[in-house]
C-alpha cells in the first residue's frame, strides 16, 4: 500500500490519509483469495476491497493470522521427511514463498498456481 498524503498535507487532519494499493497489494490479495477459497476458516474481504475500504481490508487480515497457523498446522500433520512451519499461509499470502514441499503439493493439488522457480528439491 502507499499513502496519498496531499491532502493531509494541507489540512493536517490524519483521516484525509488515502490508502492506495499498489502491484504488490494485488498480487497478495490474489494469493489471499485463492487460499481463502479452499481454506473457509480464512476470511476474504471481497465487499471491503470492492469499496477500497483499505483499512478493513488490512484489519481482516491481520484477524486472520491465528486461523492462518491453525490451518497451516493442519496442512503439516500429513508432512512426512519434513519439518513442519506453522506459518507456511502466511508467508506465502504475504510474500508468495512456498518453504515446505507438503504446501507446494496442496497448492497444486488444489489449483492454486506455484511459480516453478520456488520449488524445493
Amino acid at each position: 500500500m502507499e499513502a496519498n498524503t496531499s491532502e493531509y498535507d494541507q489540512t493536517g487532519d490524519p483521516n484525509d490519509i488515502e490508502l492506495m494499493p499498489t502491484d504488490l497489494t494485488y498480487e497478495l490479495l490474489q494469493r489471499w483469495e485463492l487460499i481463502a477459497e479452499v481454506i473457509p476458516t480464512i476470511d476474504y474481504p471481497e465487499e471491503a476491497i470492492e469499496e477500497g475500504d483499505w483499512l478493513k481490508v488490512y484489519n481482516t487480515l491481520a484477524n486472520n493470522r491465528f486461523d492462518m497457523e491453525e490451518a497451516s498446522e493442519k496442512l503439516a500433520e500429513g508432512a512426512t521427511n519434513e519439518t513442519p512451519e506453522s506459518m507456511v499461509i502466511n508467508s506465502y499470502i504475504y510474500k508468495g514463498m512456498i518453504r515446505r514441499n507438503y504446501f507446494r503439493e496442496f497448492l497444486e493439488e488444489n489449483g492454486i498456481e506455484a511459480p516453478d522457480q520456488r520449488r524445493l528439491e
